[in-house]
Parts: C-alpha cells; sequence; structure tokens
C-alpha cells in the first residue's frame, strides 16, 4: 500500500514541477510563428533585454547581439552609422534590410538608415532574422533583415 502511494506521488511531482514558458511569436517570417520552430537563426529583443543593455543607440544594441556588425561613418552619434549582419563588411549595409514596423527602411539610393531618428525609448522588440529566413524579403536581405517594432 506504501509503495503505491509513493509511486503515485513520484508520478505527480514532475507534473507539479514543470514549467513553461512564454510562447515567443515572430513576425519576420510573415506570418506569425513560434520562434523555437523556425529552421532559421532568429534573435528576439523584447522591452526587458534593451532596458538591460547598456547601448545609448540602436546600432549599439544592434551590435551586442552575435554576427552583427556596427560602424561609425561619421561621429558617434548614430546619425551615419552602418549595420552589417554576417560579415559581408564594405557592402553590409547593402545586404542587410532594415524593417521598421515591417516597412522597408533601408534606402535604394544606399544612403543608409538615420538611427538617430529611432530612440530606444519608442521600440517594442527588435527582431533579427539571419541568413536563409531572408530570402522572403528579396533583394537587400541576403545577409538578414532587422525588423524593429515601435510601441503602438
Amino acid at each position: 500500500m506504501r509503495f503505491a502511494a509513493l509511486a503515485m506521488l513520484a508520478a505527480l511531482a514532475p507534473a507539479a514541477l514543470a514549467q513553461t514558458d512564454d510562447a515567443v511569436i515572430i513576425e519576420a517570417t510573415r506570418f506569425p510563428e513560434d520562434s523555437r520552430r523556425l529552421p532559421v537563426s532568429v534573435t528576439v529583443l523584447d522591452e526587458a533585454a534593451i532596458a538591460r543593455s547598456a547601448a545609448r543607440t540602436l546600432p549599439e544594441l544592434l551590435a551586442e547581439q552575435a554576427g552583427v556588425t556596427m560602424s561609425d561613418l561619421f561621429g558617434n552619434n548614430a546619425a551615419s552609422t552602418s549595420i552589417d549582419l554576417r560579415g559581408f563588411g564594405a557592402t553590409g549595409t547593402q545586404n542587410t534590410l532594415i524593417l521598421l514596423d515591417g516597412r522597408r527602411v533601408t534606402d535604394i539610393d544606399l544612403s543608409g538608415v538615420q538611427w538617430a531618428a529611432i530612440p530606444l525609448a519608442s521600440i517594442e522588440r527588435i527582431e533579427i532574422l539571419r541568413g536563409t529566413g531572408a530570402v522572403l524579403y528579396g533583394d537587400g536581405a541576403t545577409a538578414g533583415v532587422v525588423n524593429i517594432v515601435t510601441r503602438s
């Protein structure tokens, strides 16, 4: 009898300790999907991660992530900063697509993004999609896509 009672308690113990993680929904693939089910490299920075960062500007925050390189072109005010995903070097800005709320910010004339116009305080989350998953976005997304989602 004691063995049966102990067996039932042992069977219930893992269920009592089991915890579920909140699902992270990614919009970078154009269809809402759970980030754990994607076959591509995705990084999501939520408001808490942005608040924990010591970065002063959006390019500095992005440069803290794996595979992202930042280069200040003129000064350090983020007005003329290039972001390079996956090491494309001088052509990094041409191969990295920047989206703001799902719309292209990267100019066709390759002049670059005005990073100073996007304050960190206005950002809800940032989705960084590297490699093959960026093929959905076409031209200018060879290295990947950075989707910046602002607060509504």
